[in-house]
């Protein structure tokens, strides 16, 4: 042990209580909560039927599948540390508003992700002109990852663990059946992808308005409710 017994007997000690009617009763939780569902079924989607829309739509050689798949994700992953960075130096050194910087990089994020995956399916001619505007897609896609996925250190820094266990089972339902409505509409359509990313863009644009509209810090945090000294 670090410390001896008689040091920690002597602390105090606390016991957690999670305000669950508290956390469900919050407008700033459930707009999370929202967010993160209509986010996921674009993701869900665009990372189960992504493969196969190269191989269909574009003919891609089945042997470069994995890379025209993976390259936007790494595009993804390596400007999500970077879009995070300017995000935290925006708010804690420029000292911009904390929810017009969130609020920014989401539209900037689901904007971004969005016209190059229309732009893909109405005027990509080639294999290589859809890599790269879904590259650019998602790299700029990003840019969500320091907005609604952090914000519940915003509203609720102590319950943040909490609401973002939730958020996470509001985002994981749409693995459950929005991967097979797209491939029930792909059959029934004939393989017309321009309906499946016009259907993300919706959704992803609802989740857009749930996060501008509805998500506001409170006036005060409850950070400390629950914690009672026994």
């Amino acid at each position: 042990m670090l410390l001896p017994k008689d040091k920690i007997s002597s602390r105090p000690h606390y016991v957690h209580k999670i305000p669950w009617k508290l956390i469900f009763s919050r407008r700033e939780v459930w707009a999370i909560f929202l967010c993160e569902f209509f986010g996921a079924w674009c993701f869900f989607i665009l990372f189960n039927w992504l493969p196969i829309f190269y191989y269909e739509y574009f003919n891609v050689d089945i042997h470069l599948i994995g890379f025209y798949a993976s390259l936007p994700y790494l595009s993804y992953v390596i400007m999500g540390s970077i879009a995070s960075y300017i995000c935290d130096y925006a708010i804690h050194q420029l000292k911009f508003n904390v929810l017009t910087v969130r609020k920014s990089f989401n539209i900037i994020g689901t904007l971004g992700l969005l016209i190059p995956l229309l732009l893909t399916t109405y005027l990509a001619k080639t294999s290589l002109e859809g890599l790269l505007m879904l590259t650019i897609g998602y790299t700029l896609y990003s840019f969500t990852v320091p907005s609604v996925y952090v914000s519940q250190l915003d509203i609720a820094p102590k319950y943040a663990g909490v609401i973002c266990g939730l958020g996470n089972t509001f985002a994981v339902a749409p693995a459950f059946f929005a991967v097979a409505i797209a491939g029930w509409l792909l059959d029934v359509t004939s393989n017309n992808w321009s309906i499946i990313w016009c259907i993300c863009t919706l959704f992803e644009v609802t989740e857009t308005a749930f996060y501008v509209l509805y998500l506001k810090l409170p006036k005060q945090h409850f950070m400390y409710l629950g914690l009672v000294e026994k």
